[in-house]
């Protein structure tokens, strides 16, 4: 019965194969695996790391799905396989193709980094796979439109009209914020495969990481927390690999004749993005200004015991090394405020953003950092020297604009204050913005960064002379 069970995956495989070539990549990588209704522990043939509690699992797995993955194999039950092949081979092949969009697309391993901070809510994850579910959906929607329901079409309309690019983190984003929850009828309508696996590989390893154990910037394998799922990197930097090798065929032999569907690019674009840490960045725009202090761990405990022992009651003392401290000094912060960024948005930036400057290590006792909100001209400037300047920016932050965009205004001024003398040392302007706007034709001196709210799968283009950085709404409230 196994031997019929692997024959018959192989032929929905194919199947795939045929009708969709550039997913042969995918589909070559998972071989399917036999689960037994009692498999007691379920060891993969390409890792050491074992399932926990698969009696368990079993059963919830297999009630409803005939095909599943844990991220390694193509999972089921040799029974369940053959009769649902007798029964509705086409489903078998929607499955299929369904699963091999999850892994391309990296959602079993995605919902690492939005659940780092909240891990084991039922609530959250299972929103992370509707959201996984829809995304994937999305995407098949536009390969087989004949094939979708009314119902399915209406769930849609929708979302659309809410998220412009449907991935599985915009559209997450968008189910924790909505005031109206889907259905459990609506759910399902797009619920193929069960993601149980997805969080049970991983259960014990997400809990109790804090800030520290976060790798971020780069790909997305270094993006996850360092202490977690270090077994199954490799397995994750495979499926990036076939990711890209994936998006770079369709880029080049199928999407260029205007075959099959813009979604399905996008979203592999999406994955394959580059993420970025703020705190890193913001650190780098520190000016090397001396700031005199004794450093403590250059204190010689020998010289001063030898001294006791020698003269009783009288220590020797050698004079401490002092040490160069990197710390911020003269620093601009512009917020568009063209009504594009919201103002909750907009608050969490700043926060956050003074957060890192408050930091022992960026943080220089007489700051000159000025905070500019400007739609098409600056429309507010406030002035912080100290920390108590900076409790109060953001006690009392209020958003002045809504009007069009134009960053000119911003430099327009800084320039200003550099020819005055009231910036002596400035090393760097930080621009929130969602990218849409006039940019200055002239280079500027100093360096200068565009911070971007994620809003889709593709960057913003910026002049040459300026620095890109994009983050989503998740990655500035958890920064």
């Amino acid at each position: 019965m196994e031997k019929i069970a692997e024959e018959i995956y192989d032929i929905v495989r194919q199947q795939i194969i045929s009708g969709y070539p550039f997913l042969a990549n995918a589909a070559y990588a998972v071989n399917g695996r036999e689960i037994h209704e009692n498999p007691g522990r379920i060891q993969s043939e390409h890792s050491d790391d074992v399932h926990p509690d698969n009696d368990r699992i079993q059963s919830e797995h297999t009630e409803h799905s005939v095909l599943y993955t844990d991220g390694i194999a193509v999972c089921y039950d040799s029974r369940k396989l053959i009769r649902a092949y007798q029964e509705e081979e086409t489903l078998l092949v929607y499955t299929l193709l369904h699963i091999f969009l999850h892994l391309l697309f990296l959602h079993p391993w995605g919902c690492n980094r939005e659940f780092r901070h909240a891990p084991d809510r039922s609530d959250d994850t299972a929103l992370w796979d509707f959201a996984c579910d829809l995304a994937v959906e999305s995407v098949i929607a536009e390969f087989l439109p004949d094939t979708y329901t009314d119902k399915q079409t209406a769930v849609f309309t929708k979302i659309k009209a809410h998220v412009q690019f449907l991935s599985a983190k915009t559209i997450y984003q968008y189910l924790k914020e909505a005031e109206t929850a889907f259905s459990e009828e609506e759910i399902s309508l797009f619920k193929k495969d069960s993601h149980d696996y997805w969080y049970d590989r991983q259960k014990g390893r997400n809990q109790n990481m804090d800030r520290s154990d976060q790798k971020k910037g780069g790909d997305p394998v270094s993006d996850l927390p360092s202490g977690l799922l270090e077994k199954q990197k490799p397995v994750i930097r495979t499926w990036l690999e076939i990711s890209r090798k994936t998006l770079n065929e369709w880029k080049h032999f199928y999407y260029k004749d205007g075959r099959g569907s813009g979604s399905f690019m996008e979203n592999l674009m999406y994955t394959n993005r580059t993420t970025y840490d703020y705190r890193q960045f913001l650190r780098q725009f520190a000016a090397y200004r001396e700031n005199i202090r004794i450093n403590e761990e250059e204190f010689d405990y020998l010289y001063y015991m030898y001294g006791l022992e020698l003269y009783h009651n009288l220590p020797l003392i050698e004079p401490l090394e002092y040490k160069t401290e990197n710390r911020i000094q003269d620093f601009v912060i512009a917020l568009d405020t063209s009504g594009s960024c919201s103002g909750k948005l907009l608050q969490e930036f700043v926060n956050r953003t003074f957060d890192i400057l408050k930091s022992e290590e960026t943080f220089h006792r007489q700051m000159n950092i000025h905070l500019l909100q400007c739609d098409s001209d600056i429309t507010n400037i406030r002035i912080i020297h100290n920390s108590r300047d900076i409790k109060e920016a953001i006690q009392n932050f209020q958003v002045y604009g809504y009007g069009s965009t134009d960053f000119r205004p911003v430099f327009r001024y800084v320039d200003v204050m550099l020819e005055n003398g009231t910036f002596t040392d400035l090393k760097g302007l930080i621009y929130f913005t969602d990218g849409h706007g006039t940019f200055p034709s002239k280079i500027p001196e100093y360096k200068t960064a565009f911070v971007f709210v994620e809003d889709g799968y593709t960057e913003p283009d910026v002049p040459a002379w300026a620095i890109r950085v994009v983050l989503s709404q998740a990655e500035i409230m958890n920064l």
